[in-house]
């Protein structure tokens, strides 16, 4: 066999190989995720359904799966699927914020989602929502702005720090003016109510 020959064979079996290698990862993996969907409980099967849909962005599908009676908040029991506890209130909100779904987000916060709780990073929504970019976002109702500001109005403090001690105005883009100057109004507004005096006559004070 020619030389030529034998590099062209080598090739063409490694090709296999490694065809074989990713169809057995595959497969073990959809095993893997059978076995975990028959040990879950049917709130928590639910819940899988809802936080799937809200990563997909298939606003229809999100409002199936409450129709249907999906948990908008984890079960205390959930687990992900690496058999972590998940650090988010509402990992379905999550997803929304992460690829700047507007849509998700809003229908996810009508529904009564939490905005508490931070991952390891120490990330909150807003952390998530800073970071979305382009390439993330996808379909109808994407807008990082507009699921910023979304989460400011329903309460996250964008003055949260995570573990490296950045607020989520540090993971916003210099060019990303707008939202720059949104996550600043807001910063300086939660930290003005938080220093306002107790007024003496017991009266309240108007709070920004």
């Amino acid at each position: 066999m020619k030389t030529n020959d034998r590099s062209i064979l080598s090739l063409q079996l490694r090709h296999v190989y490694l065809s074989c290698r990713i169809a057995a990862s595959a497969v073990r993996k959809a095993a893997l995720d059978s076995v975990r969907w028959l040990r879950m409980s049917t709130d928590e099967r639910r819940y899988d359904q809802l936080t799937r849909a809200a990563e997909r962005g298939d606003l229809h599908a999100v409002r199936d799966a409450l129709e249907r009676g999906a948990p908008v908040n984890a079960p205390a029991s959930w687990k992900g699927g690496d058999g972590e506890l998940y650090s988010y209130a509402s990992e379905p909100l999550f997803c929304a914020a992460w690829f700047g779904l507007v849509d998700v987000a809003w229908l996810l916060l009508e529904r009564g989602a939490s905005i508490s709780g931070q991952n390891s990073s120490g990330w909150t929504l807003l952390h998530a929502a800073a970071q979305s970019d382009e390439t993330r976002r996808r379909g109808d109702g994407t807008s990082k702005r507009a699921v910023i500001e979304l989460l400011l109005h329903a309460g996250v403090d964008p003055g949260v720090r995570d573990v490296a001690g950045r607020q989520a105005i540090d993971l916003v883009g210099e060019a990303e003016r707008e939202i720059r100057e949104l996550l600043q109004c807001h910063a300086a507004a939660a930290t003005f109510n938080q220093e306002l005096p107790t007024p003496s006559n017991g009266h309240v004070r108007t709070r920004l």
